[in-house]
């Protein structure tokens, strides 16, 4: 059994464009009221930002399914509808995806006020996931923004918002983030407490409700990522069977 520990902190990391952090928006909020002491924070990022800084193969305005089999390509996305209706989630893709920028759009949410930025999320993602609409044509974005008393023309030559989003993504990167959703439990360095992915979401509560400190990394021998291999050296991997 676990018990609930109190004044825990969960940042919840995404970007709008991405289907699978929008699966998980529409379930974080109920999986934190199910934790008690627990606050939210929801805490807006750059995708592209983000596969840029992890050398990600797509690039930092592709999409990771770019660089996939066509037979994994249709898997993964059989995986996301698969997961949209488990979760009781309408969505219905975009004819641009995924060459859409999100950048003004997030920065919009950096924009807004931490009350209303959940509100501004869900709206965002329907505008998006749903309504199939431009969030990337600032008249589109305008009438988000006047939801929230703000002005897109505004937002987007605010050097203060775009170094705040700017922060945003290079910390969740320097933490270990490659891509969203991305969850850092207690908002720390710790990469025990980092989890991504929304079929993840259940390590994130059970990390939530458990009073002790999870220590995983020395069971992970991880091995380098290939930016940090050395150039003629081939890593090796052991098979063990039966």
């Amino acid at each position: 059994p676990t018990t609930m520990m109190k004044n825990k902190k969960l940042v919840f990391c995404y970007d709008v464009v991405c289907p699978y952090a929008y699966v998980a928006s529409t379930r974080v909020e109920a999986m934190v009221a199910r934790c008690p002491g627990v606050q939210l924070e929801w805490r807006p990022v750059l995708l592209g930002g983000l596969y840029r800084n992890s050398q990600a193969p797509q690039g930092k305005d592709g999409s990771a399914s770019d660089v996939m089999p066509d037979k994994k390509r249709y898997l993964i996305a059989k995986d996301l509808f698969l997961n949209a209706m488990r979760w009781r989630v309408p969505i219905k893709f975009p004819a641009r995806h995924p060459r859409v920028r999100s950048l003004n759009a997030m920065r919009l949410l950096v924009a807004c006020s931490d009350q209303l930025r959940p509100f501004l999320t869900h709206a965002l993602y329907r505008a998006y996931w749903v309504l199939n609409e431009d969030i990337d044509e600032l008249e589109v974005l305008d009438k988000y923004a006047s939801m929230v008393g703000l002005r897109i023309e505004e937002v987007v030559r605010d050097a203060k918002v775009r170094a705040r989003l700017f922060d945003n993504t290079k910390q969740a990167s320097d933490r270990g983030a490659f891509g969203v959703p991305a969850f850092f439990v207690n908002d720390t360095d710790d990469p025990n407490d980092f989890y991504w992915g929304q079929d993840r979401m259940h390590f994130v509560e059970q990390r939530l409700r458990s009073t002790k400190r999870l220590d995983l990394m020395p069971r992970l021998q991880l091995l380098p990522t290939p930016s940090q291999r050395k150039a003629g050296v081939k890593p090796k991997c052991k098979f063990f069977f039966d």
